[in-house]
């Protein structure tokens, strides 16, 4: 989805547990509970969904977070974004029928934590799906192991 040639084996994120934000206005799928989701609301920024994983020697955090907002312009944004932020690749995806932008980041190479953030905007509401790895040793491809994860992301109606 996101690196050219990258060859992994993909976490089944379909098969898993479902998790609601507080408002259930939006779903994700983590694989299993050992993900620790958890959720959170601020009535000021919105919602946000986070779940992460440390088998296999390394931590692995997923997260949707939704902002309230009424005036977004996503060219001003990858502008500032590419501009603030240590951007290493970036493009366009299609997610759920809609062009959106994604970007992949080192953010701090301390604790080399490798990011993918994927904007989505619906209602005046902005999504970011995040994507995250905190590892030195082949970072592009444990993050394309989670891409599944932006596939789960649904907004229709959460059943209670």
């Amino acid at each position: 989805m996101f690196f050219k040639n990258c060859q992994c084996e993909k976490l089944n994120f379909e098969k898993g547990i479902e998790v609601s934000d507080e408002l259930n206005e939006f779903k994700v799928k983590l694989p299993n509970s050992n993900w620790h989701p958890v959720t959170n609301f601020d009535e000021n920024l919105g919602s946000n969904i986070n779940g992460g994983d440390t088998n296999n020697g390394f931590l692995k955090v997923v997260s949707v977070n939704q902002i309230k907002t009424m005036d977004f312009n996503l060219d001003l944004e990858i502008e500032k974004l590419r501009k603030d932020f240590n951007v290493k690749e970036d493009g366009f995806v299609n997610l759920r029928g809609q062009k959106s932008y994604w970007s992949y980041q080192v953010l701090d190479t301390t604790s080399m934590m490798h990011t993918i953030n994927t904007t989505y905007i619906d209602n005046n509401k902005l999504y970011t799906i995040s994507l995250n790895v905190y590892t030195d040793k082949s970072p592009k491809q444990k993050l394309c192991q989670l891409e599944e994860f932006i596939n789960t992301f649904d907004l229709s109606e959460v059943k209670e």
